[in-house]
């Protein structure tokens, strides 16, 4: 994916690459992102927000530029990251303020920072 993702007026955050929005309803299992290569997003490369989701699976991603590598506004949950390989991120590894479950498997690099960023 290149130069994925976009300002989103309607919702506080923005659009990520991959952005997984469970506003009607909760994810609950059995959705796993894998295997992608984004460039540039215009923001974040996974935006995860408004709603709640448990046991979403993200394993290797390869993220190249961006601000945020994820991004959780008016989330509750958790999900796996696994294999996600971050460099070139403009701000913090992780924006969020937020109580999420953001659980690292093995294999991530270059996206450890998290800061509170108002959207």
């Amino acid at each position: 994916m290149i130069r994925c993702g976009s300002a989103n007026y309607n919702k506080p955050g923005h659009s990520g690459a991959i952005w997984v929005f469970p506003e009607q309803g909760p994810i609950n299992g059995g959705v796993e992102i894998s295997n992608s290569d984004i460039y540039d997003s215009y923001s974040a490369a996974v935006s995860i927000f408004t709603g709640k989701v448990t046991g979403l699976n993200f394993k290797g991603l390869n993220i190249h530029g961006g601000l945020y590598a994820v991004e959780l506004s008016g989330i509750s949950g958790d999900s796996y990251f696994e294999n996600i390989k971050a460099d070139g991120l403009q701000s913090v590894g992780t924006a969020s303020c937020v109580t999420f479950g953001l659980n690292k498997g093995a294999g991530n690099s270059g996206w450890d920072s998290v800061k509170c960023m108002n959207f």
